[in-house]
This record gives C-alpha cells, sequence and structure tokens, in this order.
C-alpha cells in the first residue's frame, strides 16, 4: 500500500527549507516477509525536514520505496 503525497512525503524544498533539504538521514527497517522467512535489513535514505517524527519518515518510505542500494521494495 502506498499512500499519495502529504506535507510529509513531498519532494519539494520550500525557501525556508533548502538547507535542510539537502540533508538526509538513514534509516535501517528489519524486515520480514512472512513468519516462515527470515528477517533482513533495509536501508532508506529519507530528506531531512523541519518537525519530522517517525510516523512522518514511515510516510516517506511508503511513498519512496526505494533503498539506498536502488532496490524497490
Amino acid at each position: 500500500m502506498n499512500p499519495g503525497p502529504t506535507e510529509a512525503t513531498k519532494t519539494t524544498a520550500s525557501p525556508t527549507t533548502a538547507a535542510t533539504a539537502e540533508r538526509t538521514i538513514v534509516i535501517r527497517l528489519k524486515r520480514q516477509a512472512d513468519p516462515k522467512q527470515a528477517a533482513f535489513w533495509e536501508e532508506f535514505a529519507v530528506p531531512l525536514r523541519p518537525n519530522m517524527n517517525i510516523i512522518s519518515v514511515l510516510q516517506w518510505i511508503a511513498a519512496h520505496p526505494v533503498t539506498t542500494q536502488g532496490k524497490q521494495t
């Protein structure tokens, strides 16, 4: 499920956030396809935005499901 764009998932920088828009944070998520399969880690580079929280980071990843290695997930 990929939600539509929200304020947290926009990729365009406003003039007030231009300095922080160039910075990214790397998030590592431990994932598992189903209970019988082994867990694995995936990394995502998320643009830093003012007032971000974990929910907005996860929403951004859901809207842009590509790992730092370029793998669609």
